[in-house]
């Protein structure tokens, strides 16, 4: 990982870890993969692709496009009043909302930050339980 997408990844999870968030994704939120035993529902984020690093023939600017998942995890079971799949797409909504476009990436200047596209939802069955699956991509260009 660039270290440009480091301090990405590090402005994610400030921004995500948030109690509009976390009210909803009451399991936590993760970088790359929830521990082992985690309760759902919760969110995890990655970087997913690595974007285009585009270098302007005048001058020294280095424009970096990286693309990053946001993913909502839910199980059977985890709220009374909605269907799992509702949840994972409050869940998701509340990180758009808290992302909110904008990030603040220490020593560089985000360019674009915006969500891109849906990624479609899937179901496992885990240990006789159905886990849901829904979530985005994030597209972030810093400079």
């Amino acid at each position: 990982m660039s270290v440009i997408s480091e301090k990405i990844r590090v402005a994610l999870f400030s921004k995500l870890n948030v109690s509009g968030v976390t009210s909803l994704a009451t399991g936590g939120v993760f970088y790359h993969h929830a521990p082992n035993n985690t309760s759902t529902p919760y969110l995890v984020f990655d970087r997913v692709a690595p974007g285009k690093v585009k270098r302007p023939v005048l001058g020294n600017q280095i424009l970096e496009d990286d693309l990053w998942q946001l993913k909502a995890v839910v199980g059977e079971g985890d709220s009374t009043t909605k269907e799992p799949v509702e949840l994972a797409q409050d869940i998701l909504e509340a990180a758009d909302t808290a992302i909110n476009e904008t990030l603040t990436v220490s020593g560089n200047t985000v360019e674009y930050c915006k969500r891109d596209f849906d990624i479609p939802g899937y179901k496992e069955l885990v240990n006789d339980r159905w886990i849901y699956h829904e979530g985005f991509n994030l597209r972030v260009q810093t400079s």
